[in-house]
């Protein structure tokens, strides 16, 4: 089952949602194919940890990426999440490596609604609890598109009101 509206077209950019329509990367409209959004979908964000774990080929993160992707569809992640992976790289060999990883993901952009969100968070919980401006962009996303987030640092989300977090293994 795959959330959201989904556009099919003849360009091999990935889809992103902007404001509940569907653009491709070059940020253009849709032009055949858009499925309704589902209502009764609850879209997974996957949080950095996760997307580590799948690079490093834990075999625990390879099988909850098969399983939930075979279940749901098309698995997102914030651009945050992208930069953090590319940050981590070593070289651009493997900043290749994990771009191509990375095209199989519907890919969220920062919106004003999400930075707004996001710096609410920072206030709230960066001297109490030491959030990070990454992982406030990355719940704020999560937010915002009515996401459960996927972490395998729940510690680090866990005092966030509403913000509903699945440990994947």
């Amino acid at each position: 089952m795959e959330c959201g509206p989904t556009v099919r077209s003849g360009k091999d950019y990935p889809p992103r949602k902007f404001l509940n329509v569907s653009v491709n990367r070059l940020g253009e409209a849709p032009t055949a194919d858009v499925m309704p959004r589902k209502t009764d979908c609850m879209s997974k964000l996957l949080d950095t940890t996760v997307l580590v774990d799948v690079i490093r080929r834990e075999e625990a993160a390879l099988d909850y990426i098969d399983n939930t992707r075979k279940a749901e569809g098309l698995l997102r992640l914030s651009i945050v999440t992208k930069m953090e992976l590319i940050i981590g790289c070593r070289d651009k060999a493997e900043v290749q490596k994990t771009e191509k990883l990375l095209v199989d993901y519907d890919v969220l952009d920062v919106t004003p609604l999400i930075s707004r969100k996001a710096y609410e968070l920072i206030v709230r919980f960066s001297k109490s609890h030491g959030m990070a401006i990454p992982d406030a962009l990355i719940a704020a996303t999560a937010l915002v598109e009515n996401a459960v987030l996927v972490t395998s640092n729940v510690r680090h989300f866990s005092v966030i009101e509403g913000l509903r977090l699945e440990k994947p293994y």
